[in-house]
């Protein structure tokens, strides 16, 4: 059965799960002021955030309220968090160039899994009680410091989960290399799709395909965003 399902109002979408954004989460991830990539439980609450935050890597920029981000945040924290950006990772500019780019600013690899680092790190200060470095706190915790209060994001956490334990990290002697799967986003329904059902990427589901959808049906809700065409 195919469904021609259209994507929601109120969001943009692309590619944000290419070999060129996995590059730049691996350099992030590496990084010595990050220092996380063999730290796999960090790495995977951080993908499961992000995957929850980006409807699974589909959106960046919601015209709807004017957020941008891997981690979705309102233009008056774009500022803040290109400074700690710069705080952490100095001699680029970010400021400069998010007050020139706007949103397109967090649609590029080499800034936007940053931004993501610099709101773990330090511009989750801007929500009370928060100020904490989030890649070494628990999942709901970090939901608290990322939505300002705690909802239940158990799903993309799960999902993540078992791509991560069928892609397992690959070591190299420099690294530990992580290669991310693009996923998708599922609606709340109670019944998921049953083993041996094909889930076939919706009409207009940008990043989507048939391959991917297959891939994680069974842990899908039956009509799940952009894999509605079961």
């Amino acid at each position: 059965q195919s469904k021609n399902v259209a994507g929601p109002n109120g969001y943009e979408f692309g590619y944000y799960c290419t070999q060129e954004w996995a590059n730049a989460l691996n350099e992030m991830l590496n990084d010595p002021a990050v220092n996380k990539c063999n730290d796999q439980e960090a790495i995977h609450r951080l993908l499961a955030q992000v995957a929850y935050e980006t409807g699974y890597y589909s959106t960046v920029f919601q015209p709807i309220d004017g957020g941008a981000g891997l981690i979705h945040m309102i233009p008056g924290n774009w500022p803040v968090n290109a400074r700690d950006m710069d705080s952490i990772f100095p001699g680029s500019d970010y400021e400069s160039s998010v007050a020139s780019m706007g949103e397109n600013f967090f649609k590029t690899p080499q800034y936007g899994w940053k931004s993501v680092a610099a709101w773990f790190k330090r511009t989750n200060r801007v929500i009370g009680g928060c100020n904490k470095d989030l890649f070494d706190e628990s999942f709901d915790e970090q939901t608290r410091c990322i939505l300002s209060r705690v909802v239940d994001r158990s799903e993309a956490f799960n999902i993540v989960g078992a791509c991560l334990a069928e892609a397992p990290p690959t070591t190299t002697a420099a690294s530990t290399t992580i290669s991310t799967t693009t996923t998708t986003t599922t609606t709340s329904m109670a019944t998921t799709a049953a083993p041996g059902v094909s889930c076939v990427a919706a009409v207009n589901a940008v990043g989507a395909t048939n391959a991917r959808c297959q891939a994680a049906c069974e842990l899908l809700t039956i009509g799940s965003w952009p894999c509605a065409g079961q």
